[in-house]
């Protein structure tokens, strides 16, 4: 779900940038992640770290703040690339993180091989990609340089930081264990919201306590499976999420991300509006609630937005045009209940996928209040997909 920002000179001939998880239209049919990482013990709060090599600091510091667990899924990165695979998409990169215990969301990817790497080219092609690339928050960075002797691939996985941890969750817990989620902000926030997802149905919203020290929220994991907990929050770009964290309950953690099919897909012949909603529809249906209809009004709004997300390489609920209610209120538009899903993959079905498996996506895709829906689509010059999905109730 990252997007590529296209070049703006071009690059010697041994050296080959792909900035922002450089998506391709041959998309791979098994998961990059063929070497999996160990899963950590928890999900922790933050640990500033230098670069692990010293003759990458200088690369770290053009980017932003060390971090360990960012540190480690670079290097993973940029070995997968050395043998030859092509950078992953966000769902790949989510599930590296998450399996090192950060809980940072949206998370970018940036690489750089070639024969030998030009320090002070580097750190201002890395410049020139933070510049691009910020937006609110700390911005944190992992970093490595990996080489085969006659190939170098230096990788960076920044995120935004607009908050942390204050407390540890492990990542493997007995089903029936009280997980107490706290949190501590780095931006204003108002209406902070913890959203459960369990091994199955809809996500269910946790009494959250939201103060000047920080955020509360505790819950019981009462099945056996896969959680996620997402924390959400309205900041100054909108509602977002601002961490998340998954961990398993009496099974065992994955060794590579989901790659099957979730409720509502299927063949469907027609563009991929339709197709995109024939998914989001099924999933309702098969969840016992009723279809949405398709709005014109909606559908021009989520697409106006899908470009300017892609233009703009950003995925988010504004991106200069207005969060979702403003954009809705703008048009002449006076819904009783509205939300909105955005996404950026390789494919479709990755996209359907990655709300489905998104506990405030899926709430929204499983809203038994909505009755109408907006579909968006556009494709960038890599072939990535960029998604908005307005829901909306009158």
């Amino acid at each position: 779900m990252l997007g590529c920002t296209p070049r703006e000179a071009p690059l010697p001939p041994d050296l080959i940038e792909a900035p922002d998880d450089a998506g391709t239209p041959n998309i791979p049919t098994e998961p990059l992640f063929d070497q999996p990482l160990a899963w950590r013990d928890s999900a922790t709060p933050p640990q500033a770290e230098a670069a692990p090599d010293p003759s990458t600091q200088k690369f770290l510091a053009a980017c932003g703040q060390g971090e360990a667990a960012l540190h480690r899924v670079a290097t993973h990165v940029a070995n997968l690339q050395l043998a030859g695979a092509p950078e992953p998409d966000m769902a790949e990169v989510v599930f590296a993180l998450r399996s090192q215990g950060s809980p940072h969301v949206w998370p970018r990817v940036w690489t750089l091989e070639g024969g030998s790497l030009d320090d002070q080219d580097v750190i201002q092609r890395i410049q020139a990609w933070v510049k691009r690339s910020r937006t609110e928050g700390q911005m944190r960075c992992g970093v490595a340089k990996v080489s085969d002797g006659e190939h170098e691939v230096l990788a960076l996985v920044a995120v935004d930081a607009l908050a942390d941890l204050a407390r540890a969750i492990p990542l493997r817990q007995r089903t029936g264990t009280f997980v107490r989620f706290e949190a501590k902000l780095h931006v204003k926030a108002t209406e902070a919201q913890l959203v459960v997802l369990g091994p199955g149905g809809r996500p269910k919203n946790v009494l959250t306590s939201l103060s000047a020290s920080g955020i509360n929220a505790t819950f019981s994991a009462d099945q056996p499976g896969r959680w996620v907990a997402q924390l959400l929050a309205t900041t100054a770009s909108g509602p977002r999420p601002l961490l998340e964290v998954e961990f398993y309950t009496d099974v065992a953690p994955p060794k590579a991300p989901d790659a099957s099919a979730v409720p509502g897909e299927g063949a469907v012949e027609g563009p991929p509006e339709l197709q995109l909603e024939t998914w989001l529809n099924n999933a309702r249906v098969s969840q016992g609630l009723n279809k949405l209809r398709r709005n014109p009004q909606l559908d021009a709004l989520a697409r106006a937005h899908a470009e300017a997300m892609r233009d703009k390489n950003l995925l988010a609920h504004d991106v200069g045009d207005g969060n979702p209610k403003a954009r809705i209120l703008a048009a002449g538009l006076e819904p009783r209940l509205a939300g909105e899903n955005v996404a950026r993959a390789r494919s479709l079905e990755r996209a359907h996928r990655t709300l489905w498996l998104s506990p405030s996506h899926r709430g929204n895709l499983l809203h038994p209040g909505f009755t109408e829906v907006g579909v968006g689509i556009v494709q960038d010059e890599k072939g990535n997909w960029w998604v908005a999905e307005l829901f909306a109730a009158f």
